[in-house]
């Protein structure tokens, strides 16, 4: 019998309910924080570059948010910004730009008797105004942080963002926000005259100036309940949705079979900066290092590297077919605490049903990582099962799920999906006994 298939809002919220700690009223309006959300706030706070990374990710790509600051208005805008005219008198033997004052003029040449020479008041234009000011830190640091996180891709959000860059370096280099001088606050004045501007991108600048302030230092619960669930997982096409969803289903699969289902002595790094690893748990027993889109060689170092891959070696002859490691969406490292033993569990996801041609083809692709990558299960490796799961979106319906899970390769798929994935570590982990 077929599951019923999740909506994107159960998606959302699942992730959401392992975000805020798996408390599932927190996030909700009118709920009253616990003290885990407390704690939960304090290790985000004492983190600020990771409440800096949403709130960006939020500030920007929202419903309302500011994308269409940088990707329409601020390129159609920055040829016409502001400037201050300044009268400067000058003389010279030509006529510039500027009022010829003929009085003095005159007056020049016959004490001079030179007919060439002319005073003139010439107009200069001034860039470095209040507003230019303010407009220019906020595209700049909208344009630091963008850079810093390292958003990219090909997803709506890696090419919005890569958009959001070349848009913002390209208004700094015209000359109203070039001359505008660095600052290294904005001030109220600033606020002020870009507020009572009659250009609009200069007032909606200063509001979307002051509402990224008010993100990054975010503390209470209803500002950082939407940075996380717009800035998180909003932004995400619905296969990026379903793998996220995957990965939090994995990690309480771990927490359940190695932490008997708390998560207190484990280690996330949710946003991945700098990292692969997406988790640390320790059991007991064994101790698991998650990697989310990571290459075997980074995952699994000890055990393979850059060399040993078989797709790699066979392109290898072929001069312009250059490629990178292929890389599994889900990598799950368990190291035995006793001798060090490592078991590697790739685990791949796909959007689509079994029933579809994709749904089957990825079969073939996690066999393939299986050939590809066999080194990571050479020798006393070889015999653990499974050391792959196929998550689909629906319709895996098992007739004989012992016999199932004794496969290299099991399929799974929701509703009850972490129960399934907690099995799958349960008989990789019972099959090192035959693995010495």
């Amino acid at each position: 019998m077929a599951g019923h298939l999740l909506t994107r809002d159960e998606l959302e919220t699942d992730v959401l309910d392992f975000l805020y700690a798996r408390m599932n009223a927190v996030w909700r309006p009118g709920a009253r924080p616990a003290d885990a959300l407390t704690a939960f706030l304090e290790r985000l706070a004492s983190k600020p570059a990771d409440l800096a990374h949403l709130a960006i990710i939020y500030h920007l790509f929202r419903p309302d948010g500011a994308e269409n600051f940088f990707v329409e208005q601020l390129p159609d805008s920055v040829d016409r910004l502001s400037h201050t005219t300044t009268r400067n008198r000058s003389t010279s033997r030509r006529i510039g730009r500027g009022q010829i004052v003929w009085s003095e003029t005159l007056v020049r040449q016959h004490a001079r008797t030179d007919p060439t020479i002319f005073v003139v008041n010439e107009a200069v234009k001034e860039y470095d105004t209040p507003s230019n000011r303010l407009l220019a830190n906020y595209v700049r640091e909208v344009w630091t942080e963008l850079d810093r996180i390292g958003v990219s891709g090909r997803g709506r959000l890696g090419v919005s963002s890569e958009k959001i860059i070349a848009n913002s370096q390209e208004a700094l280099r015209s000359a109203y926000l070039r001359e505008a001088r660095s600052i290294t606050a904005v001030t109220a004045s600033m606020l002020s005259a870009a507020s009572r501007s009659k250009h609009s991108i200069y007032w909606r600048a200063a509001n979307l100036w002051q509402e990224l302030e008010a993100l990054q230092n975010a503390k209470d619960i209803s500002s950082l309940r939407d940075i996380l669930k717009v800035g998180w997982v909003g932004p995400l096409v619905d296969d990026d949705l379903f793998e996220i969803y995957v990965l939090v289903r994995v990690l309480r699969a771990l927490e359940n079979a190695l932490c008997q289902g708390s998560s207190d002595t484990a280690e996330y790094n949710l946003i991945g900066r700098g990292s692969t690893w997406i988790a640390k748990l320790s059991g007991m027993e064994w101790v698991a290092t998650v990697h989310f889109n990571a290459a075997p060689h980074n995952s699994f170092y000890s055990l393979i590297d850059e060399n040993d891959y078989k797709y790699k070696t066979l392109l290898a002859h072929y001069g312009g077919a250059a490629a990178a490691a292929r890389r599994p969406d889900i990598s799950v490292l368990l190291r035995r605490k006793a001798d060090g033993f490592i078991l590697p569990i790739i685990i791949e996801v796909k959007n689509t049903s079994l029933h579809s041609q994709y749904g089957r083809d990825s079969i073939y692709k996690v066999f393939g990582y299986l050939a590809d990558f066999a080194k990571l299960w050479v020798s006393e490796r070889g015999a653990i099962r499974p050391k792959a799961a196929l998550v689909l979106r629906s319709d895996v319906e098992v007739d004989d799920w012992a016999a199932a899970v004794r496969e290299e390769v099991v399929l799974v798929s929701p509703p009850d999906l972490t129960t399934r994935l907690e099995q799958v570590f349960f008989a990789a982990l019972g099959s090192t006994s035959t693995a010495q």
